[in-house]
């Protein structure tokens, strides 16, 4: 019984493995010919990778898959959600938090909803 326990905890230990992703702060990580890393680290980066305002409250999120965003989330210094959009393998390098030029610049790369506000909560635009 012991023995089936144990093989049963190994089958299932790469599902849960893979559901947990690791945050980092944005000091801690390079980009390399486009692509994210943790300092030190050879594998590209997957995972959330967060900055905070001086006050601890979140600037932005960013969700890396294999190095490249799949997901962006922007706030305002007050709390107020930003922007939030999604992305299919945009390379680090060529993201950019203002949302004209990610509408305009990166529209190739955009997947999923669009969505951009002003800092009093009203939406800007929804694509």
């Amino acid at each position: 019984m012991k023995t089936k326990l144990q093989l049963l905890a190994l089958l299932f230990l790469p599902f849960f493995l893979v559901g947990c992703r690791k945050v980092v702060e944005a000091d801690k990580t390079q980009v390399r010919n486009g692509v994210l890393y943790v300092v030190n680290e050879t594998k590209p980066f997957t995972g959330t990778l967060r900055e905070n305002w001086g006050d601890g409250k979140i600037v932005q999120e960013i969700k890396v898959d294999q190095g490249y965003v799949t997901d962006l989330k922007t706030w305002y210094k007050h709390g107020q959600l930003k922007l939030s959009c999604g992305f299919t393998n945009l390379s680090v390098d060529k993201l950019s938090t203002s949302w004209p030029d990610l509408f305009e610049d990166q529209r190739k790369f955009l997947n999923g909803p669009f969505e951009a506000f002003y800092e009093n909560g009203q939406r800007e635009i929804q694509a």
